[in-house]
C-alpha cells in the first residue's frame, strides 16, 4: 500500500501579494474610470441636447413676444382713438362708423403662449443638474420666473377685457359688421361696416361705463403688459446669446 505525503505549499512572498493587490486595485480603478467616462459622455450629450431644446424654445418665445408687443402698441393707439371719439358731446354718423371699425379692429387679445416644455422637463425630472454652467442655470431660472409674472398679468388683463366686452355688447350690433381675412400689411382683419350702422344706445351712463373700462384696459396694457413683454424679449435674446456663447 502506497502512502502519499501531502505536497508542501511554498508560501508567497509579500511582494507577490502586493503585486496581486495592485493589479486588483488598478482593474477596479480602470473599470470605475471607464464607467465614469461613459456616464460623463452621456450626461454631456444630454446637457447639449437640453441647451439646443432651450434655444429652440427661446426662438419661438422671441417670435411670440415680438408679435404681442406690436399688438399691444397698436391696441393702446386704438383705445386712445375710441376714447377720444367717446368724449364728443354729440356723436355724428361718421363717429358711429368710426367707433364700429375701431371696436372690432382692436377687439383682440394679448395672449402670449410661451414654450415651457424643456424647462418643465428639466425642473420636474431633476435633470437641471446636467446643466453645469451656473450662469446658464441662473439665466434659465430668472427667465421662467419672469414668465409667471407675465402670466399673472395676463389673467388681470383678460378679466378687464371681459368687463369691457360686456359693455361693448350694449353698444354695437355685431350683425352690421363683416370681419374678413387678415390684411398681411397690417396684421389686422379687414373690417366692413354697414354705412347705416349706429350705436345701439347713446345713453351717457353706458358710454361712460364703456369708456372707463376701456381706460382700465389701456392702463394695464400700457403700464404692465407692454413693459413686461419688452423686458421679457430682452431676457430671451440675452439668454439665447449666453447659451450660444457658453456652448458654441
Amino acid at each position: 500500500m502506497e502512502i502519499h505525503t501531502p505536497l508542501k505549499r511554498i508560501p508567497k512572498k509579500i511582494t507577490e501579494y502586493i503585486k496581486e493587490l495592485l493589479i486588483l486595485f488598478f482593474a477596479v480603478f480602470l473599470a470605475s474610470q471607464a464607467e465614469y467616462l461613459v456616464d460623463h459622455k452621456i450626461h454631456n450629450e444630454w446637457e447639449i441636447e437640453y441647451i439646443r431644446q432651450c434655444v429652440r424654445d427661446l426662438d419661438k418665445d422671441i417670435n411670440v413676444l415680438e408679435a404681442n408687443i406690436v399688438i399691444s402698441e397698436n391696441m393702446i393707439l386704438g383705445y386712445d382713438s375710441i376714447q377720444n371719439i367717446m368724449l364728443n358731446d354729440q356723436l355724428e354718423a361718421k363717429d358711429h362708423l368710426a367707433l364700429y371699425k375701431y371696436n372690432f379692429k382692436y377687439d383682440r387679445r394679448i395672449l402670449p403662449i410661451f414654450n415651457e416644455n424643456t424647462f418643465n422637463e428639466l425642473k420636474y425630472s431633476g435633470h437641471m443638474i446636467f446643466i453645469r454652467k451656473n450662469e446658464v442655470v441662473q439665466g434659465i431660472s430668472d427667465y421662467y420666473a419672469q414668465l409667471k409674472i407675465i402670466e399673472a398679468n395676463v389673467v388681470s388683463y383678460q378679466n378687464k377685457l371681459v368687463q369691457t366686452e360686456n359693455y361693448s355688447h350694449l353698444l354695437f350690433n355685431r350683425s352690421l359688421v363683416e370681419i374678413g381675412e387678415i390684411n398681411p400689411s397690417t396684421g389686422y382683419n379687414m373690417i366692413a361696416v354697414d354705412t347705416s350702422a349706429k350705436l345701439l344706445t347713446t345713453e351717457k351712463d353706458v358710454l361712460i361705463q364703456y369708456t372707463n373700462r376701456l381706460n382700465g384696459l389701456e392702463t394695464i396694457t400700457k403700464s404692465f403688459m407692454l413693459p413686461l413683454l419688452k423686458e421679457q424679449l430682452i431676457k430671451a435674446i440675452d439668454l439665447k446669446q449666453l447659451m450660444n456663447k457658453s456652448y458654441e
